[in-house]
């Protein structure tokens, strides 16, 4: 498999590959977090990797394909199914979403959004990545704003995500105990350029960064 871990010619095994994984409830910034998360690491010379998710949900007003996500067929998502070709895939609101192995390098840090299902199987897979969880938080009033503001009119749909975020996180304390490595954010309070520094000062004190 492609993420096997060899032993080196001196007998040590390489670093696990590093999965930054990103969750929160919709609105909570974090395709934010991870674009700043990206550009930060280059600015620092740390080799970086966007992890891009599978997905056969359709594509919404500002996003592109490759970009956001691989926008795919049911048939194209389950074949890869039956290749087991994903690290994870889950159902969320009746559309699939997956992380396709070949999406995580073992030299860069992997930085990706996940939806709760997926947060829950990654866990499985500590002995061969070193996850670090990353979940933010906002309230729901500014989480409607920014549904708003980024989609420039109201839709019933935010209303009904948050009823569905509501009820998916009530187990959220519970799933993040199975990350030793991890943060919780306040993404209302807290600058996103503060969160970075953090996670990046926190890997290197873990001596999680890949090396330069």
């Amino acid at each position: 498999m492609v993420h096997d871990l060899l032993f080196s010619e001196q007998g040590i095994p390489p670093k696990k590959p590093v999965i930054i994984a990103i969750c929160g409830k919709s609105a909570t910034g974090k395709d934010t977090l991870a674009s700043w998360l990206i550009s930060m690491s280059k600015v620092n010379n740390i080799p970086v990797n966007m992890i891009v998710s599978d997905t056969t949900r359709p594509p919404r007003i500002f996003e592109e394909e490759g970009v956001d996500y691989n926008f795919l067929t049911e048939t194209e998502f389950h074949n890869k199914i039956n290749n087991d070709n994903y690290l994870e895939y889950s159902c969320f609101n009746g559309w699939f979403y997956g992380t396709d192995k070949t999406a995580i390098l073992q030299d860069s840090i992997n930085v990706g959004v996940f939806n709760l299902d997926g947060i829950s199987s990654l866990a499985a897979y500590q002995d061969k990545f070193e996850i670090v969880c990353v979940y933010l938080r906002c309230g729901l009033i500014q989480r409607l704003i920014r549904s708003y503001e980024r989609e420039h009119k109201f839709k019933i749909e935010y209303v009904r995500r948050a009823h569905a975020d509501y009820c998916d996180f009530k187990n959220i304390k519970n799933i993040l105990r199975r990350f030793p490595n991890q943060f919780i954010f306040d993404s209302q309070r807290i600058p996103i350029v503060s969160m970075v520094d953090h996670i990046i000062w926190r890997l290197k004190m873990k001596n999680l960064l890949p090396s330069i």
